[in-house]
């Protein structure tokens, strides 16, 4: 797995490429990404899955970790171009409901521009944007 991050107007962009899979070492990656972000002011970060065939429960568990650190600041997380194995992993565990997750990273930019704009904007452009749902449509997720 190979995490990578660059910035698209102010906004961070976190590359997953390969499976996201857990460990000690890619936790660590991920955890430490997140953390620096966070401690640089980014805090509307969007994650790119489109180079992400799979995850396990471990990576999914490294997705929840960030969303938790993420919103704590009073941030927003969303995940970009998940493959349909990973929708499909999202909506089991009905995690569909906590992620914002939008089909495109341009949607995800959008997401987060609107967010900063105006909170409570986003989750209306999500709607149109597009976020999966347990049937692999695209709606607005709800958070917990």
């Amino acid at each position: 797995m190979k995490i990578s991050v660059r910035y698209t107007d102010g906004f961070a962009i976190v590359d997953v490429t390969g499976n996201l899979i857990g460990g000690l070492e890619n936790s660590e990656r991920f955890h430490t990404v997140f953390k620096s972000l966070l401690s640089d002011g980014k805090c509307r970060i969007a994650v790119n899955l489109g180079e992400t065939p799979w995850a396990d429960s471990q990576g999914i568990g490294m997705l929840i970790g960030a969303y938790t650190s993420v919103t704590r600041v009073e941030g927003e997380l969303v995940l970009a171009a998940p493959s349909q194995r990973v929708r499909n992993l999202l909506a089991v565990t009905q995690l569909n409901r906590l992620f914002t997750v939008v089909e495109t990273e341009e949607k995800a930019l959008s997401y987060l521009r609107a967010a900063s704009a105006t909170p409570g904007v986003a989750r209306s452009l999500a709607t149109s944007s597009g976020a999966a749902d347990d049937s692999g449509t695209f709606r607005a997720a709800a958070r917990w």
